[in-house]
C-alpha cells in the first residue's frame, strides 16, 4: 500500500477520532448537566414544601391569639355593658327621687302663696284702719317718715362731712406749710430789686467834657441814638445813664464804656459804637438765656426760647428783675413738687418758662401772658407748661397740679420782702405807655422817654413827615398823652426830622 494513502488513512482516521471523542464528551456533560438541574429542582420543591408548612404553622398561630385577643375584648366590653346598666338604673331611681321632690316643693311653694295672699289681706286691713285713726293715706305716711329719717341722716352726714373737711383742712395746712417752708429754705435767694440807673465813675474831668463835646453835640447825639437819658452832675466824676428800658440802658453802658476806652468821641463814632452794640446784645441774650438753661438742667429746649428767656435778664417788674424772678420760681416750685413726689423737671420747665411772655410784650402790645402762650405753642412746649402760662393770673382754670404749684411759686417769689417796689413799677408802666403812643402815630420811626420822663423824643420818616405834619404829630402826641394817662407836671416833647445823605469814594 502506498505511504500517502498510509498517511491520509491515519489523518482522516485521527479527525474521526477526535469528533467521536467530542462527542462522546458532550454527550456526558448533557446527562451531568440535567442531572445537576434536577437535583436543583428536588431542593428547590423541598424549600417551598417547608416555607408553605412553616407559614400554615405561622398563620394557625396568628389566628389562634387573635381568637384568645377577640374574647377578652369581648369579655371587657361585656363587662362595661353591665356597669353602664348599672349607672342607668342609678340615674332612673334618682330622677324618680328628684320628681318626687319637685311635687312636694310645689306644694310648699302653693301653700306659701295662700299664706302670703291672707298676710296681705290683713295688712290691707290693718292700713285701711291705720289710715282711717291717723286721718292720713299710705303715701303721704311714707313720705312723712322718709322726710323725717332724711332729716336724720342729712344732719348726721354733714356733721361727718364737717368733721372730716375740718381734719382734712388742718393736716392739708400742715402739709403746706411744711412744704412751703422746704421749698423757700432750699432756695434762699438773695434780695433783687433791679436799678434803673447805670453809673461810670470818669478819671479826670477832660473825659467828662469830651462826652458833652462841643455846645453838647456829643452828649445830645448820644442820648437821641441809644434813647437813655444821660445824667452828668457838676463837681462829680460819676455819669448816671438812666432809661426804663433795661436793653438800652445796657447798651448804652456799654457803648459809652468803649467811647471812653477808645477816646475818639464824636457824633459818627458814637453811632458806629452804638449798632456794634445793639448787635451784640443779642450774643448777650443768647448766653445769658444758655447760663440758666444749664444751671436749671433743662433739656430740648427750643433755641429761641433759650434766647427769649436771655432777653429777660433787661426786664424787670415791679423792680424785679425777671430773669431772677423766674429762676426764683423754677426752684420753687421743682422744690414743691419734689416734696410732693411728682416730676420736679415738669415743675422748673413751666415754673422758668411762665413769664416768657415778657420778653416781647412790649413790643406787641399785648398782656404777657398771651403772649407767653403764644410762645409756647408756636414752640411746641407741653400742655402743662403752656396752661402754667396760661393760668399763672388766673386768666384760665388750673387743669394740673403742676399749675397750681407755679401760681404759687409766683406768688412767694413777689411777696418776699424787698423783691418788688410798686411805684418804680408803675412809673416804667408810664414811661412805656408814652413810647408805645408815640409810635402808633403815622410817619414815627422811634420814640424815647427821657430826662425821668419829662422829655419825649419822637424820631420821624423825613421822607414821609415834613415839616408842618412833624408839628401835627407833636399835637397829637400832646393830646393823647394827657388824655390817656393824665401824667402831671410840664412835658417837652420833641421831633426830630432829619434828612442826611452819606456817600462813600
Amino acid at each position: 500500500m502506498p505511504t500517502y494513502l498510509l498517511i491520509l488513512i491515519c489523518f482522516f482516521t485521527g479527525i474521526i477520532s477526535v469528533l467521536l471523542l467530542d462527542f462522546c464528551f458532550y454527550f456526558l456533560k448533557q446527562k451531568k448537566g440535567k442531572k445537576i438541574l434536577e437535583q436543583a429542582r428536588l431542593k428547590a420543591d423541598l424549600i417551598v414544601n417547608e416555607s408553605n408548612v412553616l407559614l400554615k404553622v405561622k398563620q394557625q398561630q396568628a389566628n389562634s391569639k387573635f381568637l384568645e385577643s377577640n374574647s377578652s375584648e369581648k369579655k371587657i366590653i361585656q363587662d362595661r355593658l353591665i356597669l353602664l346598666k348599672e349607672e342607668e338604673n342609678k340615674i332612673e331611681t334618682k330622677k324618680t327621687n328628684l320628681e318626687k321632690q319637685i311635687q312636694a316643693l310645689k306644694q310648699k311653694e302653693k301653700e306659701q302663696d295662700n299664706i302670703r295672699d291672707q298676710l296681705l289681706k290683713k295688712r290691707e286691713e290693718i292700713s285701711t284702719k291705720l289710715e282711717k285713726v291717723a286721718e292720713m293715706s299710705k303715701k303721704e305716711a311714707l313720705d312723712e317718715l322718709f322726710k323725717n329719717l332724711e332729716k336724720v341722716q342729712i344732719n348726721r352726714l354733714n356733721k361727718m362731712t364737717k368733721d372730716r373737711i375740718d381734719e382734712v383742712e388742718k393736716n392739708i395746712k400742715v402739709k403746706v406749710n411744711n412744704i412751703l417752708a422746704t421749698a423757700i429754705e432750699r432756695y434762699a435767694s438773695e434780695y433783687i430789686n433791679e436799678a434803673t440807673v447805670y453809673k461810670i465813675e470818669l478819671k479826670d474831668e477832660e473825659t467828662k467834657g469830651r462826652i458833652i463835646g462841643k455846645q453838647g453835640r456829643n452828649i445830645k447825639s448820644f442820648e437821641e441814638l441809644s434813647g437813655v437819658d444821660v445824667i452828668i452832675e457838676p463837681n462829680s466824676p460819676i455819669i448816671k445813664l438812666s432809661s426804663h428800658n433795661p436793653i438800652r440802658r445796657t447798651i448804652a453802658l456799654q457803648a459809652l464804656k468803649k467811647l471812653i476806652e477808645d477816646g475818639r468821641i464824636q457824633p459818627q463814632r458814637i453811632k458806629e459804637t452804638i449798632e456794634y452794640e445793639k448787635k451784640n446784645i443779642d450774643v448777650l441774650t443768647k448766653k445769658a438765656g444758655q447760663a440758666v438753661v444749664d444751671e436749671l438742667k433743662i433739656i430740648n429746649l427750643h433755641p429761641k426760647l433759650i434766647h427769649q428767656l436771655g432777653l429777660l435778664k433787661f426786664r424787670t417788674s415791679y423792680g424785679q428783675n425777671v430773669l431772677q424772678h423766674s429762676i426764683e420760681v423754677a426752684k420753687l416750685a421743682g422744690s414743691m413738687a419734689s416734696e410732693l413726689n411728682l416730676n420736679d423737671e415738669i415743675a422748673i420747665r413751666a415754673g422758668l418758662l411762665h413769664d416768657i411772655g415778657k420778653s416781647k410784650d412790649y413790643e406787641v402790645g399785648e398782656s404777657h401772658v398771651k403772649v407767653g402762650v403764644e410762645l409756647a405753642r408756636e414752640f411746641q412746649e407741653d400742655d402743662i407748661v403752656i396752661n402754667a402760662i396760661h393760668s399763672h393770673h388766673d386768666d384760665v382754670p388750673k387743669d394740673n397740679v403742676y399749675s397750681i404749684l407755679v401760681a404759687a411759686a409766683d406768688t412767694l417769689s413777689a411777696a418776699r420782702p424787698g423783691a418788688r417796689d410798686n411805684v418804680e413799677q408803675d412809673y416804667f408802666k408810664r414811661l412805656e405807655a408814652i413810647e408805645k403812643i408815640c409810635r402808633e402815630i403815622e410817619g414815627v420811626n422811634d420814640s424815647h422817654v427821657i430826662k425821668s420822663g419829662r422829655v419825649i423824643r419822637v424820631i420821624v420818616d423825613a421822607n414821609k413827615v415834613n415839616d408842618f405834619e412833624a408839628e401835627k404829630i407833636a399835637e397829637q402826641i400832646k393830646l393823647r398823652v394827657k388824655t390817656e394817662l393824665k401824667i402831671p407836671g410840664d412835658i417837652l416833647i420833641e421831633v426830630i426830622r432829619e434828612f442826611k445823605v452819606s456817600k462813600n469814594f
